[in-house]
């Protein structure tokens, strides 16, 4: 297996990925998961390898304790919802370049906008809302979101964008001064829990929402936004906020350590490694479909999940099997399909 995987093309596999999530979109089957029109879509990165020694060309590398390390990283773009799917929609491997010389190593960021290029070439027309973590306040990413026409929900942390900072806490301690430049100052208090927004902060060309939460005085969390923030809406911006959590959670930890074993080295070939990488998001893709679907819970009392598990497998290894087909059609009778389970 390895030697196919490092012979063939990884690129046909990000197709393959590509399809798949596209077709749940256009069958509408995530409509009722989005912030209104907008498909929530969770940017992170997460480390694949790491090694004592110089692994391949394409290695990043950073100094622990006066030892060199050498290590792999990549980049997910995944839609998320809030019943626990993490659907894998692009990905941009995080690696130095093998065949020219480099004054800084790639790194997320760089990533990052190799990634938005491609969503916007994949998906050019879907409405998009980006869940980033503290990585990204940045004039560069802002921009992007602004040329894509995307909205955005950004972990804001103490440390970014420090003028912005100032100016938000500025203006909730010198409340008359703020009210006599017409600033919308906006505080809801509830028992020892605080929520703070002010819309239209400026920042270089942007106008940025924020949304800040405080228990007993101190900053729980903060979010940067383009979405208008209300009372209306506070609390669901925060929800969704937090859904970025979902593609770590539900997605990369699943991979790693519930069975997927994304961080075994199954083989040692750059390429090998990518389609390995790839094919755990295919795999990870069906079983999540496969898991929520409404016809398994009907399953249960007749079939065990590993049973029903080895049939699919078997279905696509050795395309579809009469067998598979009448154990479903024993359930209740009903024309094979499956939907997502609402219960």
């Amino acid at each position: 297996m390895a030697y196919f995987w490092n012979k063939f093309q990884f690129s046909e596999l990000e197709k393959l990925t590509y399809k798949m999530s596209n077709k749940l979109l256009r069958s509408r089957q995530l409509e009722s998961y989005r912030l209104g029109i907008y498909y929530l879509i969770a940017i992170d990165g997460t480390e694949l390898y790491r090694f004592s020694e110089k692994h391949c060309e394409h290695c990043l590398y950073e100094t622990r304790n006066g030892k060199k390390q050498y290590f792999h990283r990549v980049l997910e773009a995944k839609i998320v919802t809030s019943n626990g799917l993490a659907i894998s929609l692009a990905t941009e491997f995080i690696e130095n370049p093998a065949d020219k010389e480099f004054d800084k190593q790639d790194c997320e960021l760089k990533a990052f906008y190799r990634l938005s290029e491609k969503l916007k070439k994949l998906f050019p027309r879907l409405k998009i809302c980006l869940l980033l973590d503290g990585l990204y306040p940045n004039a560069s990413v802002l921009k992007i979101c602004k040329e894509n026409n995307w909205k955005y929900i950004i972990t804001f942390k103490e440390g970014n964008l420090k003028t912005v900072w100032e100016d938000f806490n500025g203006f909730f301690e010198n409340r008359k001064s703020a009210i006599g430049g017409k600033l919308e100052l906006n505080e809801i208090i509830a028992k020892e829990t605080m929520y703070r927004w002010m819309n239209k902060v400026e920042y270089a060309e942007f106008g940025l929402n924020i949304l800040a939460k405080y228990f007993k005085e101190k900053l729980v969390r903060a979010f940067i936004t383009n979405l208008k923030i209300t009372s209306e809406n506070l609390l669901r911006i925060e929800s969704y906020g937090q859904l970025r959590w979902k593609i770590e959670n539900e997605g990369f930890d699943v991979q790693k350590h519930h069975g997927y074993n994304l961080e075994h080295l199954y083989t040692k070939k750059p390429n090998g490694m990518k389609v390995v990488y790839l094919l755990i998001q295919v795999a990870h893709m069906i079983n999540q479909l496969f898991l929520r679907a409404d016809i398994l819970k009907a399953c249960y009392s007749n079939f065990s999940i590993k049973y029903i598990l080895s049939k699919v497998l078997s279905g696509i290894l050795l395309g579809w099997i009469k067998e598979f087909e009448l154990m479903f059609k024993s359930i209740d009778n009903r024309a094979f399909q499956m939907r997502f389970d609402t219960s």
